[in-house]
Order: C-alpha cells, then sequence, then structure tokens
C-alpha cells in the first residue's frame, strides 16, 4: 500500500479497505500532528485532533467520497478538527466560569442562612433567658 499514489489510497479508503487508512496514517500523521501543533499549541491536543480524523476514516472510510487531493482532505480536517477544539475548549470555560459562578452563589447564599439561623438562636437564647429573668416562663 506504501507504493500508491494518493488517489489511489483515497479510492481504497472509499472502498473500505482499513489497509488504505493506515498507509495514509504512515504517510500523513506525523506532517498533520505538526499542522494541528502549529494552531493548537498542544502536542497532546494536535494527536488528539488526528488521531480522531484517522478514527473517521476507518468507520466511515466507505461512506467517504474524497473529491480533490488526499492531502487537502487531510489538511482541511485537521483545521476542522482544531476548530472544533477551540470551540469545545471554550464551551469548557464557559461552563467552568458557570459552575463557579453557581458555587459562589451558593456559598453565599448558604452564609447567609447561617448567618440568619445563628442570629435566630441567638435571638432565642436571648429572649428565653430574658423571659426567665422576669419570671416569665414558656
Amino acid at each position: 500500500m506504501q507504493s500508491l499514489s494518493d488517489s489511489e489510497l483515497a479510492q481504497r479508503i472509499s472502498e473500505g479497505y482499513d489497509t488504505a487508512v493506515e498507509a495514509v496514517d504512515v504517510r500523513y500523521a506525523a506532517l498533520l500532528i505538526q499542522h494541528a501543533f502549529k494552531m493548537l499549541q498542544d502536542e497532546h491536543a494536535a494527536e488528539d485532533v488526528v488521531h480522531d480524523i484517522f478514527s473517521n476514516l476507518l468507520a466511515g472510510g466507505s461512506q467517504l467520497e474524497i473529491k480533490g487531493a488526499l492531502d487537502a482532505y487531510l489538511y482541511c480536517a485537521a483545521r476542522n478538527g482544531v476548530l472544533m477544539s477551540f470551540r469545545k475548549s471554550k464551551n469548557q470555560q464557559k461552563y467552568m466560569v458557570t459552575a463557579s459562578l453557581e458555587k459562589s452563589i451558593c456559598t453565599a447564599a448558604l452564609a447567609s442562612v447561617n448567618r440568619r439561623s445563628i442570629l435566630a438562636l441567638a435571638l432565642a437564647a436571648a429572649s428565653k433567658n430574658s423571659l426567665c429573668k422576669t419570671g416569665f416562663n414558656t
């Protein structure tokens, strides 16, 4: 498979040959990781993006029709994977901010409840003590 051209490999991938995906992996994985790394500045995230590309090729290669150059398709897939990674990261950051805000609100609410409870207990104790001093029992 190593001696096949990109167009022949693309054809084999669309025919469902896993060995064609493996050959493309050997030929392009390192280049795609470098490409993704330039955008992400995170080696593990870049590897994840490229891993997802090849996983998708293995899972749905027989339904895939690559029009044009295989390398262009792969670089475009890497770019799209990076953009999805950015989107996911942005959503995670939004979630973390929201979760942190909710935690702050809950903490403040609990502190307020605790202050009210302590104040109510103190008032109850104080009124009980003052009632006992005046001779009234409850």
